[in-house]
């Protein structure tokens, strides 16, 4: 019995840990979530310290969310985010989100963007060409779709109205074309995954470009003994173990290379031990796999056009025997494809349009995997897409000697 006891502890802490990892900051928005967020509660002391020691990631476990500061290794990576935000839509996002943090416990959607106006006229934002207009169907969409993001989040719930209204709804003035939000202080607050606030530098003071922002607010502190430069390079492969699809030598920076070298197989299986995925070790480097496919937000091979051409495109890719492929080559790919797979692909999928569509989505996905490496047109096959490079398929017909047994015949028998 006792044996039985510990198992399942072990199983729900491991399955607590994937569901930060999928979602660092945790809310109860779906029946998933909260049993989810239900484990992360029971197991929180547990979960705090293995993420403090084998990340070097804080954990803060509140009675309706659980955040995670998860920060990725490399926050120049343009594949991280929400694939359907452009740096306009992440701009409102953050103009939201300011507005939020003062706002009452209530806002309507017309009322955010009415503030987020007056928030856009700020003489940096104007200096860089940013000027919002909520009369632009293009501005209201994003708009919107900030508001949805956060409501995955749970820092919005909305009570009353539809977004795509309010995106038709022009300047029209009729309240029905409106949605009433209730906003959820703590998970708000929680959003940004930073070591440092923006705010704490002058404004001479700043980093100047986006890229060295990110890095001065995420960067960690660098200590002065060997014990803790051991530690900061053992938290920082963790790190990319979790959080990359797989870690690649030649990747790997110089001043952690010694202990990567040394202790990646301890650390790998220990690892493997808390979250229940599985170690892969190879010659190129190391991943972490994650055979039942709850603990990848992309996942290949999979259901659906964009997935069945990600697919081909890797095999292809894969035995491509000389060459750098570019994504021309790449879309006459898919075109031929197209003749042989089309009948079973979307219809928005057909004609020139629909290859050029398939191949920028499946060359994203591939980067994302960090299966490929772009640079500019031309693109870079990486050695875990071998694993991908499939034969022809050996299709067999049943025939009177070729049948399957009959069950019911057997138990006769």
């Amino acid at each position: 019995m006792l044996r039985q006891q510990e198992t399942q502890e072990h199983a729900e802490r491991r399955e607590a840990v994937r569901a930060l990892l999928m979602r660092p900051l945790l809310t109860p928005t779906t029946a998933e979530a909260r049993e989810a967020l239900r484990l992360v509660r029971r197991h929180s002391a547990y979960l705090r310290e293995w993420f403090a020691r084998e990340a070097g990631w804080p954990l803060r476990v509140e009675r309706d969310y659980a955040r995670l500061w998860k920060r990725p290794s490399d926050t120049s990576d343009p594949t991280r985010g929400w694939a359907s935000f452009n740096r306009r839509r992440y701009a409102i996002f953050c103009l939201v989100c300011a507005v939020l943090a003062r706002s009452d416990p209530q806002i309507t959607l017309s009322a955010l963007g009415d503030q987020i106006l007056s928030l856009a006229k700020d003489t940096d934002l104007l200096s860089r060409g940013f000027i919002l207009d909520m009369a632009d169907i293009h501005d209201r969409r994003n708009l919107a779709s900030a508001c949805v993001a956060l409501g995955e989040l749970g820092v919005l719930n909305a009570i009353d109205g539809d977004a795509e209204s309010f995106v038709k709804s022009g300047q029209s003035e009729d309240r029905s074309r409106d949605v009433l939000y209730d906003v959820n202080r703590g998970p708000l607050a929680s959003i940004l995954a930073c070591v440092r606030g923006p705010s704490t530098w002058s404004e001479n003071d700043a980093p100047k470009t986006i890229i060295d922002r990110i890095s001065a607010i995420t960067a960690d502190i660098q200590p002065e003994t060997d014990e803790g430069r051991r530690d900061v390079s053992r938290r920082r492969i963790s790190r990319r173990l979790l959080d990359d699809p797989v870690v690649y030598d030649d990747t790997v920076d110089e001043a952690d290379m010694q202990y990567f070298i040394n202790q990646r197989g301890a650390m790998a299986n220990r690892l493997a031990l808390g979250t229940g995925l599985v170690v892969e070790l190879r010659s190129e480097g190391l991943a972490l796999c994650d055979p039942d496919g709850n603990c990848s937000d992309v996942a290949m091979p999979a259901d659906g056009t964009d997935a069945h051409v990600t697919l081909l495109v890797a095999d292809h890719l894969a035995h491509a025997e000389s060459g750098v492929p570019d994504r021309l080559q790449i879309e006459r790919f898919v075109a031929q494809s197209a003749k042989r797979y089309g009948r079973y692909w979307r219809r928005s999928a057909q004609g020139e349009a629909g290859a050029r569509e398939l191949t920028a989505i499946a060359i994203y996905r591939l980067s994302q995997l960090k299966l490929i490496s772009i640079e500019g047109d031309s693109i870079e096959v990486l050695p875990a897409l071998s694993r991908y490079k499939l034969g022809e398929p050996d299709i067999k017909h049943r025939d009177d000697d070729d049948r399957l047994p009959d069950v019911s015949e057997e138990a006769d028998e």
